[in-house]
């Protein structure tokens, strides 16, 4: 189905950022990483480059210096076991997402030293970009806060409703190729439904941060 799928998703690709990538030295302002597990590529993010008023969820980690953030399919992705059923159903059927957020202090590789990290760095712009994308994908319904639904099974973090459903062609993995390309990164989040090809495409453009091998053998674009 996908290679029949190849030609439209090709010609819905937007264009690339206007700006040049990476920044040179002196314009960066904040560096976020991707971290490859499984069939997730997360998103790191500094809390300190938060901007005043974006993703209050952060302060539920007040003593985190990094959140790890990543997009799903909202049962698929709270399941503490392994559901085909939930596994089909995320991908054929469009379905109700979550945000998991987890809060950490070491550095990346030192929490996550199984993943494949890459670390990549952004302009001021990038960021503000990064995290105005981060914040819309909370579903708030008019709270100053998206409500926690439950602790997370693999870390010290949480599940929150998300914005817009999760589908075929909208994975996890996508949903981290926008948050890039929003804050000017130029991957393209449509050629991104796998573990696998967000990491190819970041892997030229950053620095290698961690030495495990998680996008290894991504059997499945689920999350």
């Amino acid at each position: 189905m996908l290679p029949l799928l190849a030609p439209a998703l090709l010609s819905a690709c937007a264009s690339g950022p206007g700006e040049r990538y990476p920044p040179p030295s002196a314009r960066v302002a904040a560096t976020v990483h991707v971290a490859a597990s499984g069939w997730h590529a997360d998103l790191i993010v500094p809390r300190a480059a938060i901007p005043p008023g974006r993703v209050p969820e952060a302060e539920d980690f007040p003593r985190a210096r990094f959140l790890r953030i990543g997009w799903g399919d909202r049962d698929f992705y709270t399941s503490t076991e392994f559901s085909v059923w939930y596994g089909l159903k995320a991908l054929f059927w469009p379905s109700a997402s979550v945000l998991h957020v987890v809060g950490f202090t070491r550095a990346p590789a030192e929490e996550y030293p199984h993943d494949e990290i890459v670390a990549l760095p952004l302009t001021a712009s990038g960021a503000r970009a990064l995290f105005r994308y981060l914040d819309a994908a909370f579903a708030r319904r008019g709270a100053v806060r998206a409500p926690r639904l439950m602790p997370s099974p693999y870390g010290g973090g949480w599940f929150y409703p998300a914005q817009r459903p999760f589908h075929l062609l909208r994975t996890c993995n996508v949903w981290t190729a926008e948050a890039l390309r929003a804050a000017g990164v130029p991957v393209r989040a449509t050629l991104a439904l796998t573990t696998g090809s967000v990491m190819r495409q970041v892997r030229p453009l950053g620095r290698r941060a961690g030495s495990g091998h998680g996008a290894a053998g991504c059997p499945a674009p689920v999350g």
